[in-house]
C-alpha cells in the first residue's frame, strides 16, 4: 500500500513542474497511471539536450524618462491629410506612329529627334533616309531608341529607317525575306500590354520610288509578306506605312481586311504618304505635320484613341430555331392528328397555300421557338454556347472563392472542352470537306487562319456610301433586275390556237409528293418562310396530303402561289474587286417551290428528251431544278 500526499498528486498534472519532482513516485504506480491515462507527460523537443535547464541572462537597466509635456487634446488645425498612394495599373497602349519623308535625314537628325521627344512617339518610320554605309550610325542613335534601317546599295539616296522604343520589345524580322532591289523593312513589336484581339504588332515601311519598274514585285511582296504573318500569327495587327508614291494599293487592301486611313494629301494635291493597317478602329484620323526640315512631304501622325484601350468587340445577333427532340416529338403529336380542313377547304391555289403555311408556321412558332444567339467579333469559329458559360462560371468562382478547389476543378474542365470543341470543329467543319468539297474545306481554313472576318469586297459606284447598306442592297437589287428589263411581259392571247391544252393536267399523288420531299437534304437552307429542311424530311408523310392538294390546284389553275415566288438573294462577286455589274444573285427559295418546280421539270424533260443532241455538253437549266443539260439551243426546235 502506497500512500501520497495531496500536493504530490498536483505535481503529477502540472507541466511546468520539472520531471524529476516526480520520482518520488514508485515506478510500477507510474507506470500504471501511464496505462490508464491518468498521468500524461507532455516533452518539449530535445534539440538542445535533455533535462538541460539554463538560466537566460537579462540586462536591467535604468530607463530614461521623457521630459515632453503632455497634450491635453488633439489640435485639428496643425494636423495635414496626406493622401495615400494610389499605384495605378499600367496603361494598356498601342504605339503611336510618325511617317515622314525628309529626303536625306543627314541634315536634318537634330530637328527629327527633337519632333521625336516633343510628340512622344513611339514607332517613327523614315523613307528617303538617305543613309549609307559610308555612314557611322551611332551618330543617328537617338537616346531610349532602337535604330532599324535598309540602306540602298546600289545608288545613292533612297533608303528606309525605323526608330522604336526600346520598351515596345520591336525587333527586325528576318522570317519575311526582302529583295535586295526593294526597298522594305519589316519589323516585330511585342509590348508588355495590348489589346487582348491583338497578339503581336508587325510594321514594314515601305519607300516606292517613282517610275519604278518593279511594281508588280512589290505587291506581289507585301501580299505574299501578310500571308505569312496571318498564318503563323492568327491575331497579328499588320501596318504598312510609307511613301508609296502612286502604287496601287486596292489590290493590298481587297479581301485582307486592310485600310488606306490616310485622308488628306501629304505632297501637294495627292496622298503620297500612306498607311495601309487592319488597325483602324483602335487609332483616331491621322492627322498631317509639318515637314521635317524642308522637305516637300508633309509628315503623318497616328495616335491611338486614347491611352488605355478598352476592349473593342463588336457584336452581331443572329436568330436560330433549335430542335430538341423532345420539341419534335410534341410537334409529331400534333401534325399527325391534324387533318388540314383550313386547307382542304379553300377554292383556290394561293388561298390553299396561305392557309397551309400560317397553319404550319404558327405551329412551328409554338413548339419551336426561335432564340437570339449574339455573336461577338472576336469568336473562334470553334467557340460554343456551352464554352462561354464555363468560362463565365470560373471567373465568377475566381471572383468570389480566388484560387479554391472549386474553381481549379473549372479551370481543368474549360481546357477539357475547349480541346474537345476544336476536335470536333476540325472533324465536322474543315477535315471532312477536305476531298469531298474544297472550296468549303479552303474557306473554313481561311477562317481559322483568321483571314475572313474583313468586310464585304463589293464596291459601289460613286456617290454612294459603302456603309449605306440600305442604298446598297437597292442598287443591287435594282441591277439584278436590269437583265430581263428589255423582256416583254407574255401575253396569254398570242399563244397558238391549240392552247389551252385538250389534255388535262397530271395528277401529282400523295405518294408521289412523300417521295419528293424525303429527298431533302437537311443541311440545306430555308428560304423565306424560314421551315427547315430537316422538318419537312422527319415529317413528309404528314406534309404530302396538304401539299399534293396545293400542287394539283395551282397546276390546274396555271397560277404559282405568289409566297413561292420569293426568295433570299445573295450577291456572289464574280471577280475581286467586285462591283454591282460584277456579281451573281444565288437565290435561295421555299423547299416547297422546289418540289413544284421539280414536278414541272420532270413533265417538261419528257417532252424535250427528244430534242436533246447527246452530244450536248454543258451545265444550265431552265429552271434550278433541271441539272446539268443546256437548253438553249433546243429550245427552239422544240
Amino acid at each position: 500500500m502506497y500512500s501520497y500526499t495531496k500536493q504530490a498528486l498536483l505535481n503529477i498534472r502540472d507541466s511546468s513542474v520539472p520531471v524529476r519532482t516526480k520520482s518520488t513516485i514508485v515506478p510500477a504506480v507510474w507506470n500504471l497511471m501511464k496505462q490508464l491515462k491518468i498521468a500524461k507527460v507532455t516533452r518539449r523537443g530535445c534539440r538542445s539536450g535533455k533535462r538541460k535547464y539554463r538560466r537566460i541572462t537579462i540586462r536591467i537597466t535604468t530607463r530614461p524618462q521623457n521630459n515632453y509635456p503632455k497634450r491635453s487634446g488633439a489640435c485639428h488645425a496643425n494636423l495635414a491629410a496626406i493622401p495615400a498612394a494610389v499605384t495605378k495599373p499600367k496603361a494598356r497602349l498601342l504605339p503611336k506612329v510618325y511617317l515622314c519623308n525628309p529626303r536625306s535625314l543627314n541634315n536634318k537628325f537634330d530637328e527629327f529627334s527633337t519632333m521625336l521627344k516633343d510628340l512622344n512617339i513611339d514607332i517613327a518610320g523614315v523613307c528617303e533616309s538617305w543613309f549609307s554605309t559610308g555612314n557611322p550610325m551611332e551618330h543617328f542613335q537617338i537616346k531610349d531608341y532602337t535604330l532599324m534601317t535598309k540602306n540602298r546599295s546600289h545608288r545613292r539616296g533612297g533608303g528606309v529607317a525605323i526608330y522604336a522604343r526600346e520598351n515596345f520589345g520591336v525587333q527586325r524580322f528576318d522570317a519575311i525575306t526582302v529583295p535586295d532591289h526593294l526597298e522594305v523593312l519589316w519589323v516585330k513589336a511585342r509590348p508588355q500590354r495590348l489589346p487582348r484581339d491583338i497578339a503581336v504588332l508587325f510594321y514594314a515601311i515601305i519607300y516606292h520610288p517613282p517610275n519604278c519598274t518593279h511594281e508588280r514585285e512589290l505587291i506581289d511582296h507585301l501580299l505574299d509578306g501578310f500571308d505569312y504573318i496571318h498564318t503563323n500569327y492568327p491575331h497579328a495587327g499588320v501596318t504598312l506605312f510609307g511613301d508609296l508614291n502612286h502604287l496601287e494599293t486596292s489590290q493590298i487592301c481587297c479581301g485582307n481586311g486592310l485600310s488606306q486611313v490616310v485622308k488628306q494629301p501629304t505632297r501637294k494635291d495627292a496622298i503620297l504618304d500612306q498607311i495601309i493597317t487592319n488597325l483602324a478602329c483602335y487609332y483616331n484620323v491621322p492627322e498631317i505635320c509639318s515637314p521635317v526640315g524642308t522637305s516637300d512631304h508633309s509628315s503623318v501622325l497616328w495616335s491611338p484613341l486614347n491611352s488605355t484601350l478598352t476592349k473593342i468587340n463588336t457584336t452581331r445577333s443572329r436568330v436560330v430555331r433549335p430542335m430538341r427532340d423532345s420539341d419534335i416529338r410534341a410537334f409529331g403529336v400534333w401534325i399527325v392528328d391534324h387533318d388540314w380542313p383550313e386547307v382542304h377547304g379553300q377554292t383556290s391555289a394561293t388561298e390553299k397555300c396561305d392557309a397551309f403555311n400560317d397553319t404550319l408556321q404558327s405551329k412551328i412558332d409554338h413548339y419551336f421557338p426561335t432564340k437570339t444567339m449574339t455573336l461577338h467579333s472576336t469568336d473562334k469559329p470553334w467557340m460554343t454556347t456551352y464554352v462561354k458559360r464555363l468560362i463565365r462560371k470560373r471567373q465568377h468562382v475566381f471572383h468570389h472563392e480566388h484560387r479554391s478547389c472549386k474553381w481549379k476543378r473549372l479551370r481543368k474542365k474549360v481546357r477539357r472542352e475547349i480541346a474537345k470543341a476544336k476536335e470536333e470543329h476540325f472533324k465536322t467543319r474543315v477535315q471532312r470537306h477536305k476531298k469531298a468539297n474544297p472550296a468549303e474545306w479552303y474557306k473554313q481554313i481561311k477562317l481559322m487562319a483568321n483571314l475572313n472576318n474583313s468586310q464585304s469586297c463589293i464596291q459601289p459606284p460613286p456617290g454612294v456610301d459603302s456603309q449605306d447598306f440600305q442604298a446598297n442592297a437597292s442598287g443591287i437589287n435594282d441591277t439584278f433586275a436590269s437583265v430581263a428589263k428589255d423582256l416583254e411581259a407574255l401575253d396569254t392571247s398570242q399563244l397558238p390556237v391549240y392552247r389551252p391544252d385538250q389534255h388535262p393536267c397530271p395528277i401529282v399523288q400523295d405518294y408521289e409528293v412523300y417521295d419528293m420531299l424525303r429527298k431533302t437534304k437537311p443541311g440545306k437552307a430555308p428560304g423565306p418562310d424560314g421551315i427547315s429542311a430537316r422538318l419537312i424530311r422527319e415529317f413528309a408523310y404528314e406534309l404530302s396530303k396538304p401539299l399534293s392538294s396545293i400542287l394539283n390546284q395551282s397546276y390546274n389553275e396555271g397560277i404559282v402561289p405568289p409566297r413561292w415566288k420569293r426568295a433570299v438573294v445573295v450577291p456572289i462577286p464574280k471577280s475581286k474587286p467586285a462591283t454591282w455589274d460584277k456579281l451573281r444573285p444565288i437565290s435561295l427559295t421555299d423547299h416547297f417551290a422546289k418540289v413544284a418546280e421539280g414536278f414541272m421539270a420532270k413533265w417538261l424533260r419528257k417532252d424535250l428528251d427528244k430534242s436533246i443532241d447527246p452530244n450536248q455538253y454543258g451545265k444550265g437549266s431552265l429552271y434550278h431544278s433541271l441539272p446539268g443539260e443546256t437548253y438553249g439551243h433546243f429550245a427552239h426546235e422544240f
